[in-house]
């Protein structure tokens, strides 16, 4: 009982090929930062240190209770 199955070729069709290139271009789209994302990081870049580490200690002061 020494059976070989072929596989076919191409294993995915042109069209399932299109198909999984179009859903990688609107997956990879979906998951990068928004642009209101990117502002905001460039924003906090341009924030004093010493009001960020104010922050950060109010931040965790409010955990801590």
């Amino acid at each position: 009982m020494d059976k070989n199955l072929k596989a076919p070729l191409p294993i995915i069709s042109k069209k399932e090929t299109e198909a999984l290139d179009d859903l990688t271009k609107r997956y990879n789209k979906l998951i990068e930062p928004s642009m209101i994302a990117k502002c905001g990081s460039k924003a906090a870049q341009h924030i004093p240190k010493k009001i960020t580490k104010f922050g950060n200690e109010i931040s965790s002061n409010e955990r801590g209770s």
